[in-house]
């Protein structure tokens, strides 16, 4: 027995939320080592983080704010996906959060400014 109509359009969805889930742990994982290795985080934007946490909550507060209105838990039980995917990116964006401020904060290089920027050699000469 086989798919039949929308049941396994359904199916194929799933798969693929399901994969998005995985790659989202796998793209997360490598920066969470290497950060821990060089116990810095210099390098990287944390604004992209922020962005991703927020987002990341927004999901979650769409997902009770839906179940509130039709009054039932379906909304969140009927896509353990999203909230999975919400899980997982507020959790991973939490690491580098502590990480960025508190774990490896006194690692971090001093910005320099504008016109510090401009005078630095891009290439340095070895004696």
């Amino acid at each position: 027995m086989g798919c039949q109509g929308t049941c396994c359009i359904d199916y194929f969805m799933y798969a693929l939320s399901a994969i998005k889930l995985i790659i989202t742990v796998y793209k997360y994982t490598p920066q969470v080592r290497t950060n821990y290795l060089q116990q810095s985080t210099h390098g990287w934007s944390i604004w992209q983080i922020l962005l991703d946490l927020t987002g990341g909550v927004l999901s979650f507060a769409q997902l009770l704010i839906d179940s509130a209105l039709q009054r039932s838990w379906s909304g969140i039980t009927g896509n353990p996906i999203k909230v999975g995917l919400a899980g997982v990116s507020v959790g991973f964006d939490l690491i580098f959060i502590v990480q960025h401020y508190w774990l490896y904060a006194s690692g971090q290089e001093k910005t320099l400014d504008a016109e510090e920027e401009e005078r630095r050699p891009l290439l340095v000469e070895r004696t």
